[in-house]
């Protein structure tokens, strides 16, 4: 029994370290991890504590799927739903789609695979969540100046070139 024991400790410890690793890791990346089992209206939800510092709470600590659907800005939640039925059809999926968290809009990428069980069935799914708002905004930005330029440019008459003296490439 000893032997047992002084065999457990140090793998306990080892585990402890690489789930501290993981957490972290989820931090400093701003990527959460998730699971859910069962179908979509019966079913748990599991995330990371990077998923919850993404996502918010629950409503009312509601891990359902319509708790989750909840805080889905409805012009995206068809997106959303569709999404979460298909991988438990068996085929993964990444989509960006936008959630209220803390009376704002967020910006969220999710990629998923489905689980499945020992005989091939779909158990559930497993997935990442990432806030990718800050990404959204500085693309909008860029969008918004590239249309400001070429209006500029139009409304000039001027072109923009560029000549590679090195390369002789010419744009």
């Amino acid at each position: 029994m000893t032997d047992e024991v002084t065999k457990r400790v140090p793998a306990e410890g080892a585990l402890q370290i690489t789930r501290d690793d993981l957490e972290r890791a989820q931090a400093v990346a701003q990527v959460g991890c998730w699971r859910w089992r069962g179908g979509v209206e019966l079913g748990e939800y599991i995330g990371s504590d990077e998923t919850y510092r993404i996502l918010g709470e629950y409503p009312n600590d509601d891990k359902t799927f319509e708790g989750w659907l909840s805080i889905v800005i409805p012009e995206d939640a068809l997106l959303v739903e569709t999404a979460w039925r298909d991988v438990l059809r068996g085929n993964s999926y990444e989509i960006d789609f936008r959630v209220i968290q803390g009376g704002q809009i967020r910006w969220l990428r999710e990629r998923a695979d489905p689980e499945r069980g020992e005989a091939g069935d779909v158990i559930g799914a497993f997935g990442t969540l990432q806030d990718v708002t800050e990404k959204k905004k500085t693309v909008a930005a860029l969008r918004a100046s590239e249309e400001r330029l070429r209006l500029a440019l139009d409304a000039a008459d001027m072109g923009v070139w560029e000549w590679n003296l090195q390369t002789g490439e010419f744009t």
